[in-house]
C-alpha cells in the first residue's frame, strides 16, 4: 500500500524475463479512468529481475484509494521488433487528508 500523496519507487520483479534485453520498457498505471505511463525514457531503471517506476506526489494524489485501486502492467520492446506483455498486479492506495502537492 502506498499513500496517496507520497513519493514511492514502486518495485515490479520478474523471474521469467532479462529485463535489460528489452530495448523500451512502458509502464502503465490505471485508476478508475486515470492512465498514467512512464517509460526507459522518464523515472523507470531496469536491472536484470526488477524495473523500478519513480512516482511524484501529484501523481500519487491523482490515484484513486482503497483495496487493488491501482492497476500496473509492463509492456516489453524488444530490438527484434518483438513484444512481451506482463500479467496485471493490483496495489492499495491510502487516502492522505492533505492531498496536495507540498
Amino acid at each position: 500500500m502506498i499513500p496517496q500523496g507520497s513519493t514511492p519507487t514502486v518495485i515490479l520483479t520478474f523471474s521469467d524475463v532479462d529485463c535489460t534485453e528489452a530495448q523500451k520498457v512502458y509502464v502503465t498505471f490505471n485508476s478508475g479512468r486515470r492512465k498514467l505511463t512512464k517509460s526507459t525514457d522518464d523515472s523507470v531503471s531496469v536491472t536484470a529481475t526488477e524495473i523500478s517506476v519513480y512516482l511524484s506526489q501529484a501523481e500519487t494524489l491523482a490515484f484513486l484509494t482503497g483495496t487493488n485501486s491501482v492497476e500496473v502492467q509492463v509492456n516489453f520492446m524488444f530490438a527484434d521488433g518483438s513484444r512481451a506483455v506482463s500479467e496485471i498486479a493490483r496495489f492499495s492506495v491510502a487516502k492522505n487528508l492533505l492531498d496536495e502537492v507540498l
